[in-house]
Order: structure tokens, then C-alpha cells, then sequence
């Protein structure tokens, strides 16, 4: 393998990363979102409120964006076998948002052989269409000013 393409690989390696961690952050957008509408949905009882209906459905449809980032990312991982232990290490990184001493306990694998799942796990994804299209639609937006939605 020549350096470019082990560039090229780590790249995309990178770019599959940076796509799988905006579960982490849409789960917690979301609940700052719905933070924020039950506290607007407090104030709407006091007698100086106004309408709020608008507000409300800007808040909505951000956290139906956030929803939809989720959905879209368990989407990619299923696309590893369920019983593999690449998967797990995925979702236990990814969805669970654990750190690596604790999925290294859990599925039992000092940090090499760790690393090496999840590179593996990585790899598999990048070589399908879905994951490829997906990271080129997250490339084009991306680039724009704002990354995470």
C-alpha cells in the first residue's frame, strides 16, 4: 500500500468518525431542545407570555432534525453483521458515547486487537454505496458554516 493510499484510507477513516459522533451531539441537542420547550411551555402559563406557537415549531423541527441525524446513523451501523464485535465496538463508541477503557472491558480485547475491530468495522463501512453517499452529502454540507446540522 503506498502512502497516499494509507493517507486517502485514514482520511476517510476520519471523515466516517466525524459523521458517527453527531449522534453524541443530536442526543444532546435534542434534549437541550426539549429543555428549552417544556421551559417555554412553563413561561406560557404566566400572564405576560405571548403566543409562543411559533417558537414551538422551530423548536420541533429541530429536534425532528436531530431525530433524523440519529436514525441516519444507527442506519449505517446496522450495516455491520449484529452479532459481530465490530458492531459493538461501534456502538458502544458511537450510540453509547463510551469511553475506550470501558468498551475494551466489555467486549473483552486489550487495545490493539480494540483498535483493530474498530478500524476493521470502519473499513467495511466505507466500502458501501450507502455509507459513501452519505459521506459525501455530510462533505457538501460540511464545508458550509455549519457542520453539525
Amino acid at each position: 500500500m503506498t502512502m497516499m493510499e494509507i493517507t486517502n484510507r485514514e482520511d476517510e477513516r476520519t471523515a466516517l468518525k466525524q459523521y458517527l459522533t453527531r449522534y453524541h451531539r443530536s442526543k444532546k441537542r435534542q434534549a437541550i431542545l426539549e429543555q428549552r420547550l417544556r421551559q417555554l411551555r412553563r413561561d406560557l402559563h404566566h400572564p405576560e407570555a405571548g403566543e409562543i406557537s411559533e417558537v414551538e415549531a422551530r423548536i420541533e423541527k429541530q429536534a425532528k432534525r436531530a431525530e433524523r441525524i440519529i436514525l441516519e446513523i444507527m442506519d449505517i451501523i446496522d450495516l455491520l453483521p449484529e452479532e459481530s464485535t465490530e458492531r459493538m465496538i461501534l456502538e458502544l463508541r458511537h450510540i453509547d458515547c463510551k469511553p475506550w477503557s470501558e468498551i475494551r472491558k466489555t467486549v473483552h480485547l486489550t487495545r490493539t486487537p480494540c483498535f483493530d475491530h474498530y478500524n476493521r468495522a470502519l473499513d467495511f463501512l466505507l466500502q458501501t454505496k450507502e455509507v459513501q453517499a452519505a459521506l459525501a452529502k455530510y462533505r457538501v454540507f460540511s464545508s458550509g458554516k455549519n457542520a453539525d446540522f
